[in-house]
């Protein structure tokens, strides 16, 4: 999310997402139209033109998305970054599991 002004909010979601081999999405909370022409607009490439919300879904849960448009570093992990308590760590069916955030990062 180019909204948070802490990318390594953004490095340790990437790291999680690529351990537990979930799809990677990016986007923009954008409020002034202008920044289309600066590199604070994030997204995600796609291989075709969605039709509705549903296709995007589909696209996100199959694992289609062809590329993401961010800043160039924006998931460098330094080894730096903090989690502020509480974090839930979610397994399989959005359930809760007893495991460090570590695990999933490191």
């Amino acid at each position: 999310n180019s909204g948070n002004e802490d990318a390594s909010n953004d490095a340790l979601a990437f790291r999680y997402a690529q351990k537990l081999k979930f799809p990677v999405t990016a986007g923009t909370d954008i409020h002034d139209a202008s920044l289309i022409y600066s590199s604070e607009i994030f997204g995600v490439y796609l291989d075709r033109k969605l039709n509705s919300i549903d296709d995007y879904v589909k696209m996100i849960c199959n694992n289609e998305i062809a590329g993401i448009k961010t800043d160039k570093h924006r998931f460098d992990y330094c080894g730096k970054e903090s989690v502020k308590s509480p974090v839930e760590i979610r397994g399989e069916n959005d359930k809760i599991i007893n495991k460090n955030w570590k695990e999933f990062v490191f």
